[in-house]
């Protein structure tokens, strides 16, 4: 059997208020392409389907169109829910959906959600472990005594009271935290003080394989085996160098697995530059780097007034503007600002989030706004 293994799709993610949407459904054109070109029979997407609970519509179209997609290429599907998703809304009509093979599992109802395959060497036992917390675990355990008090016994019950058998050929989805994963430092990945949350990899080693969400950067923990696929896009700067891919695992008889990567190409890059603010003007700087998500740090000695509002013409997807040399403190246009009257303060914010100049209607509106609340405020 040939499967695959991403997770982390974050449908509706923004970045400082631009839309990945376009960068998403590119992406999941290009999953389906390479999972039809490499013969997968089945996908495992190991949670954070979207970015929030409450998705947007565009989101949910855009997974509504990708299940479609698969279950037409007669693509199994194999899903759970991680922390970022609504486990109720992830899992509406699962029963009805797994009826064409979409199995999802939003939430965990006091086992192990078990699934079976078949090839021509035998059973192939899927088990699907969403997000959980202990609280989640303690939900279905009676007896006070035997109620767990950490992540690593939740995950540690969960999977004793299975009753697997080993001999088997043995897979689990899985989002949670596993001792030894790297993590960027930008990342969304909520992280509990003191580690609490971080369970030890020997609890997935008897599996033949461990497919892992919640974690953005690509990485096997302790062993091969044992991975996380990583966001099948870059999401933050500390992500930008990364080779984004999906796994392609082929199982053959238990003891018997081979792991490939097919790279995957964004629709967008991220990119970093360090330069100054005449060349980013230039023909070919802007040629090169229009259609990508950008960080500019500017070399110019001196703070350029209006910097972003005007590079923002040239480059849409800039994200973030700092410069090498100057901390904000102690910069002249710092120093200029400080004396500026509320008025021409707000003009600026106005003018950086609008790329045009307040009429003068608009000034006296907000003047007049101003002096109104500055009584308000002495009475």
């Amino acid at each position: 059997m040939k499967f695959a293994h991403i997770s982390d799709l974050h449908l509706g993610i923004s970045l400082l208020n631009h839309s990945m949407m376009e960068d998403q459904t590119y992406i999941l054109n290009e999953i389906l392409t390479i999972l039809k070109e490499e013969q997968v029979e089945a996908l495992f997407i190991a949670g954070d389907v979207y970015d929030r609970g409450v998705p947007s519509v565009e989101a949910v179209n855009a997974l509504n169109d990708f299940l479609t997609s698969l279950a037409q290429s007669n693509i199994h599907v194999y899903m759970i829910a991680g922390n970022h998703d609504s486990p109720s809304r992830l899992a509406f009509g699962s029963r009805l959906l797994a009826q064409v093979n979409i199995h999802i599992v939003g939430s965990y109802e006091g086992a192990l959600a078990h699934f079976i395959e078949e090839d021509s060497y035998g059973e192939i036992h899927i088990y699907g472990l969403p997000f959980v917390r202990p609280a989640y675990i303690n939900r279905y355990i009676e007896k006070e005594e035997e109620k767990v008090t950490s992540y690593q016994e939740a995950i540690q019950k969960v999977i004793t009271e299975a009753n697997i058998d080993w001999s088997k050929r043995n897979l689990i989805l899985a989002h949670q935290f596993v001792i030894g994963a790297h993590l960027d430092t930008e990342g969304s990945e909520e992280i509990m003080v003191g580690g609490v949350d971080q369970i030890d990899a020997n609890l997935f080693q008897a599996f033949d394989y461990t497919a892992l969400g919640h974690i953005h950067r690509p990485q096997k923990v302790k062993q091969d085996n044992i991975r996380y696929s990583g966001t099948p896009l870059a999401y933050s700067f500390a992500e930008k160098e990364q080779i984004k891919s999906i796994p392609i695992i082929t199982i053959q008889e238990k003891g018997d697995m081979d792991i490939q990567y097919v790279e995957l190409k964004p629709y967008r890059k991220m990119a970093h530059l360090e330069t100054s603010f005449k060349e980013l003007l230039e023909e070919k700087m802007r040629k090169q780097y229009e259609k990508d998500y950008l960080h500019i740090t500017l070399t110019d000695a001196q703070e350029i007034e209006h910097a972003i509002v005007t590079l923002r013409n040239y480059y849409p997807y800039l994200l973030r503007l700092d410069y090498k040399q100057q901390s904000q403190t102690t910069s002249p246009l710092y120093n200029k600002e400080i004396h500026k009257s509320k008025l021409e303060l707000f003009e600026d914010f106005f003018t950086m989030r609008n790329q045009k100049q307040m009429s003068m209607e608009q000034k006296a509106y907000v003047q007049n706004l101003m002096d109104t609340l500055e009584k308000e405020k002495n009475v």
